[in-house]
């Protein structure tokens, strides 16, 4: 719910790529969030193959409910780090990813 919040509305299989999942993986998801009135999907008028997922009224209003407890984690996450050392810690955890996503096709 958080990247759809984001942008607003996305490809299904850009879901599944910022998620580091399979689109089948993501094909489950946005099914449960749909059953429960959270998003609703259609298909784009662009291009007949692609899915778009957006929240529905719904479901902004649950994200919204929901984002300040994510702030607050965050924020106890990272208590006690400096800038520069969060600053490290993302690029390693950057080149981590390249390498997964490298190493591991997905199918």
């Amino acid at each position: 719910m958080y990247y759809i919040n984001k942008y607003k509305e996305m490809k299904q299989v850009q879901l599944a790529t910022m998620m580091n999942l399979k689109p089948s993986t993501v094909t489950r998801l946005p099914d449960r969030m749909e059953n429960n009135g959270l998003s609703e999907r259609y298909i784009n008028p662009e291009s007949k193959r692609e899915i778009i997922i957006k929240l529905t009224e719904k479901g902004n209003k649950t994200i919204e409910k929901l984002l300040p407890y994510g702030d607050k984690f965050n924020d106890d996450l990272v208590r006690d780090i400096s800038p520069e050392e969060l600053e490290i810690f993302q690029k390693v955890m950057d080149k981590m990813l390249d390498n997964i996503i490298g190493a591991t096709p997905i199918k």
